[in-house]
């Protein structure tokens, strides 16, 4: 019986949506898997803000390095971190089925304020998060917010809002979910994909293997989700559209449900926010109009 070795980040949540993996491969096949913990450029740098250390391939590439070399098997990466483009040999075996894909807002009880429907922040509370998405899409409701860089994993963000250095954060649904924490003594508000659309593939795993190994193929029936994948493939053909990159003030969510794929996106140049939610019943000509409608040349 072969054992593949599995490579992952070192934080929680990468090694419990690792274990998601793994223990599908081990209960639907016959291969026994080992996790082996890399640590990325991302992980290794937790204080400087992502778009100054380069934001490309961050948290994969030395993962990918020893994918290709042979010391490791499988990769499993958050699919909205993996880059655009595998380096040559590798390829996506596999997307999971997605799970909750919006952004949440974890927020200090001191300056929660319910009757803000939209954001329920006080005036001139601190957000804390690095993405260029989300610092757009809150501004754009809320401009007398004030947003700050937050670096750490979801831990160590949430550890920040207790201490009173953010009043809130924004976190993936997907992560807290699966990492299943007691968020009781925060106020937790999911924000509306309508007005706050994810990063693309948001939500869902990507599992990267080399194209020669001989067990692709039964990764791939095991763990792929093919709606899933067809779905978060066309969020990253718009993402390529823009140019690519993780920092692209850049969301984007395609969804198939009663017969129609619905799309939804929002993107930020120097002046203009742009939003657009429609339906269309073929998902390329629907990438190709998002693309039109977000970058201005459809107006």
């Amino acid at each position: 019986m072969r054992k593949i070795i599995v490579g992952s980040r070192g934080s929680e949540l990468a090694l419990t949506q690792t274990k998601t993996v793994v223990d599908a491969i081990q209960d639907k096949t016959n291969l026994k898997c080992e996790v082996r913990v890399i640590k990325t450029k991302g992980d290794l740098d937790q204080v400087n803000p992502l778009a100054s250390i380069g934001a490309t391939g961050l948290f994969t590439r030395e993962i990918e390095t020893q994918l290709l070399g042979g010391d490791i098997d499988v990769a499993v990466h958050s699919l909205k971190d993996l880059p655009l483009l595998q380096p040559e040999g590798l390829m996506i075996a596999a997307i999971s089925k997605r799970v909750n894909p919006a952004d949440v807002l974890v927020i200090s009880p001191d300056v929660f304020q319910s009757d803000r429907p939209e954001i329920p922040l006080k005036a001139g509370s601190t957000v804390g998060t690095s993405s260029m998405r989300r610092k757009s899409q809150i501004l754009r409701m809320r401009d007398d917010l004030q947003i700050e860089p937050i670096r750490g994993n979801v831990t160590t963000r949430l550890d920040k809002i207790a201490k009173g250095k953010y009043g809130a954060s924004v976190f993936a649904a997907a992560g807290l979910e699966r990492l299943g924490l007691n968020l009781d003594n925060f106020k937790v508000f999911e924000l509306s994909c309508d007005e706050f659309p994810p990063a693309p593939g948001q939500g869902a795993l990507a599992i990267e293997m080399r194209v020669d190994d001989p067990d692709l193929g039964k990764v791939n029936q095991t763990l792929n989700d093919d709606s899933t994948s067809e779905c978060v493939r066309a969020e990253r053909e718009i993402l390529a559209l823009f140019g690519g990159g993780c920092s692209l003030p850049l969301g984007v969510l395609i969804e198939y449900y009663s017969g129609a794929y619905h799309l939804t996106g929002s993107y930020q140049t120097e002046k203009i926010f742009r939003r657009a939610k429609f339906e269309d019943k073929d998902i390329k000509t629907g990438v190709v109009r998002l693309h039109k409608e977000l970058s201005g040349e459809g107006t």
